[in-house]
């Protein structure tokens, strides 16, 4: 059977097999993955008692306040991790070594933290967390391995 379009004579045959062709997903491109693996291994824990308060931040304006994931795991020996699924972007990581297990981060009467708390990029604050910008870090690949230290 022939079609003409536009002046031109198509075969339905050669047409069909075309579109079968694109539809078959054996034939179609690799996408690149839209999701990565992330590894966040918290090291420097001064002890494997309480637990460890992990969040992870896609956004400035809720950095600090607004964790796109939270977990709390026990240290194993003076480590913890996580493994997390989570689309490409922009990422910060906080996390506490709550040694005492009371679920809060204990201050002294200034204010500051007298349990130990890390920021990926090793970002520190000056009076307060450090900002998002010095903590994020790009997850651009399949799989990306995080430390870190909890001082």
């Amino acid at each position: 059977m022939n079609w003409t379009i536009n002046g031109h004579t198509v075969r339905a045959a050669l047409l069909t097999l075309t579109w079968l062709l694109a539809a078959n997903p054996a034939t179609a491109r690799a996408q690149a993955p839209s999701t990565s693996e992330l590894v966040v291994v918290v090291v420097g824990l001064e002890s494997d008692h309480g637990a460890v308060r992990l969040a992870l931040f896609d956004d400035p304006a809720g950095f600090t306040d607004e964790p796109v994931f939270a977990e709390v795991s026990a240290p194993t020996g003076r480590t913890a991790q996580w493994r997390i699924r989570v689309p490409y972007g922009r990422y910060a990581v906080a996390a506490i070594h709550d040694s005492d297990g009371d679920g809060r981060l204990d201050t002294n009467f200034l204010g500051m933290p007298r349990e130990r708390y890390g920021f990926s990029n090793g970002a520190r604050g000056t009076f307060g967390p450090p900002s998002f910008e010095d903590a994020s870090f790009p997850v651009d690949r399949p799989s990306i391995t995080l430390t870190v230290e909890v001082r």
